[in-house]
């Protein structure tokens, strides 16, 4: 079987071919390949068969030290069957399915189920005990979970939403959060970046109703340990005014900066914390001391706008 280096493999993009029949194609001196290409880093090295320009059987992965890194077949270029792939200790941490119905699956680097999306049924976020976080409805409705299983809120939708829609007040969706549920697990939940607006939203509306548990629950989430918690909860408690937390506030306006940033774990994309939590929190500080009135439409534009940041 002829072996090359994957890097000498060309697109017809690159090899300047126009004919849209080639456009998925790739080619080794001129012409569609058929063998085997490897691609080796000093971390993986990678093994994949083509059959006329397309990936066609195994491609396969291993880390340099011999572990499994990846396992996937393809049919004429297109994924088919079980795909794997592994971290350097052994751990699954991603799993897709392309049969019927499509599945993904991923998993924390120890490997706890953390997300799994069913075509044509539900999407759902697990805790790293196995408990599900979040489980949204053949994107439909949303229920989210405490720690200990118990439902914390639920969205329920008019119709199928974006992101961005989601949080529009335009009568798509009501939320029915469970106080109770809610006062006991708030602040582990809000870690997670998946829910934590909504978190703040139920803590936006309690300021309404029990302004005291409010404000001592944004101290909680200022004073702990997660940074970016930290730093989303001093931006919401500004612009809601609470002047309950200036003493917390001004106990974080020390000169350092966030060391580490915030990973997405279903894109993988890093989402980074760009101000240091002094300056957030001067920030806050400002808000609460010098108020400005906002209209509705202003505020909303504000969850808009913090949701959109995440």
């Amino acid at each position: 079987m002829l072996t090359v280096d994957y890097d000498e493999l060309k697109t017809a993009e690159e090899l300047g071919l126009e004919n849209r029949d080639f456009e998925d194609l790739e080619f080794y001196q001129g012409v569609p390949f058929t063998g085997l290409a490897v691609s080796e880093t000093e971390h993986v090295r990678q093994e994949l068969l083509y059959e006329n320009g397309l990936r066609q059987g195994e491609s396969k992965g291993t880390f340099i030290d011999g572990g499994k890194f990846y396992s996937g077949h393809y049919q004429k270029g297109v994924e088919t069957g079980e795909h794997f792939t592994w971290n350097e200790n052994g751990f699954l941490v991603e799993y897709e399915n392309f049969g019927t119905p499509y599945t993904k699956r991923f998993f924390e680097n120890t490997g706890e189920l953390f997300y799994e999306f069913i075509d044509g049924g539900d999407l759902a976020y697990f805790y790293k005990n196995g408990n599900p976080m979040l489980i949204e409805e053949k994107r439909r409705d949303v229920k989210v979970f405490a720690p200990t299983s118990e439902l914390a809120f639920t969205k329920k939708f008019k119709d199928r939403w974006t992101d961005e829609q989601a949080y529009e007040k335009d009568g798509k969706y009501s939320t029915e959060f469970n106080d109770d549920v809610l006062k006991l697990h708030f602040v582990e939940m809000a870690a997670f970046l998946e829910i934590r607006i909504d978190i703040f939203r139920w803590l936006a509306r309690k300021c309404a109703t029990d302004r005291a548990f409010a404000a001592e629950a944004f101290n909680r989430l200022i004073d702990g340990e997660n940074l970016n918690v930290k730093s989303d909860a001093m931006l919401v408690a500004g612009n809601l005014g609470l002047a309950e937390c200036l003493p917390s506030l001004h106990e974080n306006t020390s000169d350092h900066s966030i060391p580490s940033a915030e990973t997405d774990r279903v894109s993988g994309n890093e989402i980074p914390v760009t101000a240091r939590i002094s300056g957030m929190a001067y920030l806050a500080i400002d808000k609460i001391e010098n108020p400005t009135i906002r209209t509705e439409e202003e505020n909303e534009s504000f969850w808009r706008s913090f949701f959109n940041t995440k």
